[in-house]
């Protein structure tokens, strides 16, 4: 879905001047749109809605109660800061703060980082160390692919094999 969004949202940058003017420290040497992450979301977005309707058994373990949609609100305020950064740059404090507040609806919706356990042992976190953990871990994580998009694909490529490996440990 990823892929057949991808030259819609590429066409759609180009009309709305979404661009990524070439300089010295980046790669590409032609404008390109900044709006690739609206591609990824909503794939994301269409996706897990398709597979909720299509599939009996995760329709019934999905319901779309609170802690989803705090979850999606962070989702949400990410995109929309990262949108509005596509077009008119934001301040990296302004940047800073909207992911404070979309990582902490996340952390309100249940997305916790409580503990850390192996091989039967570890540590369980507290309320305010959870929610210092669990922010710094959305915020490194959304830093990181803002780090790495500089370079045509490598963020997808991240995205791609992060998603792959939380499939799988879900799957566990």
């Amino acid at each position: 879905l990823s892929l057949v969004l991808t030259p819609g949202v590429r066409a759609l940058g180009i009309k709305l001047g979404a661009m990524d003017i070439p300089e010295e420290r980046k790669v590409h040497t032609v404008p390109i749109p900044r709006i690739g992450g609206l591609a990824v979301f909503l794939s994301v977005m269409i996706t897990g809605a398709l597979f909720n309707l299509l599939n009996p058994v995760i329709g019934d373990l999905y319901v779309l109660n609170f802690n989803a949609f705090m979850g999606h609100l962070g989702a949400i305020i990410v995109l929309c800061c990262g949108l509005w950064d596509d077009f008119r740059r934001l301040n990296p404090w302004t940047k800073l703060f909207f992911q404070i507040v979309a990582a902490t609806s996340a952390f309100i919706g249940g997305a916790a980082i409580d503990g850390f356990f192996f091989n039967g042992a570890g540590i369980q976190f507290g309320l305010i160390s959870s929610y210092l953990i669990t922010v710094f871990w959305f915020l490194l994580f959304i830093n990181a692919v803002n780090l790495v998009d500089r370079l045509d694909g490598l963020a997808g490529g991240l995205i791609f094999f992060t998603c792959a490996v939380m499939t799988v440990s879900s799957y566990i």
